[in-house]
């Protein structure tokens, strides 16, 4: 891919990963990825697409969540490969059956996705992704 394409092709991978989580499209989420892919969630990596699986299907679905990404930016470090880093702000509440908005008391953090691209026969991949945790509601566990 010549050009801007590939960074294009990257930020597209970075969202698309907030909005399948928040959506549950565990199959679209798992796609983003490389077979051999890493998720490194606060020091707990996970690698491949059956581990991701299951992660994927251990995800509670009580929860709403919102991943609000924002301040992409990436470099290309071969033809195939590239680094990337994306601001993220998490918010989170528990489902009801009331209609109208959710409570919200502020965000349950800010963190950063730390991103290794790689350009495949389908497409540029996500490879690695480390989730850094840079603030935390104090009532709220990594989960």
């Amino acid at each position: 891919m010549s050009g801007a394409g590939w960074w294009v092709e990257c930020q597209a991978l970075s969202i698309a990963f907030a909005n399948g989580i928040d959506r549950h499209r565990d199959d679209e989420v798992l796609a983003l990825f490389t077979e051999d892919a890493v998720l490194d969630r606060w020091g707990s990596a996970l690698t491949g697409h059956a581990a991701l699986r299951k992660w994927l299907d251990g995800r509670p679905t009580e929860l709403i969540t919102r991943h609000v990404c924002t301040n992409f930016e990436a470099r290309q470090l071969a033809s195939d490969r590239a680094e990337g880093l994306t601001l993220f702000t998490f918010y989170r509440a528990a489902r009801r059956d009331a209609t109208g908005p959710l409570p919200m008391n502020g965000p349950a953090m800010v963190g950063e996705y730390l991103d290794q691209f790689r350009r495949t026969p389908d497409g540029w991949r996500i490879a690695r992704r480390e989730i850094c945790i840079l603030f935390q509601d104090a009532g709220l566990e990594s989960s």
